[in-house]
């Protein structure tokens, strides 16, 4: 945005004395002052705000947004994507009430299984490795990291990988 800035810098001062058009040396001038106040707001920013690291196995730097820095960039899939939140609810499937939910600062719901599982156990004052409780997750939540912290805790979990689709012949056209 500064370089910019500078390039209409530089044509105005090559401009000046010249007779010109008054309208777009006005309009070039608030470009100016819009884009040095964009570059402030940015470095500003910059300045106070640590980068955030996303999650997985190669950890990439999150794309942060001025307006809230918490919120991520999310994929929609063949839509697109939008800068948000993903909203995570659990529930208990006897007395259908939700037992909890949040919304995560994250694109994929990869990372959101662990702090859920542990907010559930939690809110509950509950043991899942012992309780008998079965947690079920859609093929958003596999990962082989997800697979081993259930695996190591000992909760009892179903949650399809990716490829399962693929080898069920219930699915096969």
């Amino acid at each position: 945005m500064r370089a910019t800035a500078e390039k209409i810098i530089e044509k105005h001062r090559a401009n000046d004395g010249k007779a010109g058009n008054d309208a777009n040396k006005e309009r070039e001038l608030q470009s100016i002052d819009t884009l040095m106040g964009n570059a402030k707001k940015i470095a500003d920013f910059l300045a106070e705000h640590e980068p955030r690291m996303g999650q997985g196995e190669r950890p990439k730097e999150v794309q942060s947004n001025i307006v809230d820095p918490e919120s991520a960039k999310i994929n929609t899939g063949n839509h697109g994507t939008f800068q948000g939140y993903v909203g995570i609810a659990a529930a208990d499937a006897l007395n259908q009430i939700i037992i909890h939910a949040e919304a995560y600062g994250m694109g994929q719901e990869q990372s959101t299984l662990v702090p859920t599982i542990e907010s559930i156990e939690e809110n509950l004052s509950l043991d899942l490795s012992t309780s008998g409780t079965v947690i079920t997750a859609d093929t958003g939540y596999s990962s082989e990291a997800n697979m081993k912290y259930l695996f190591d805790k000992g909760v009892n979990a179903i949650v399809p990988d990716n490829l399962f689709r693929i080898r069920d012949p219930n699915f096969k056209i």
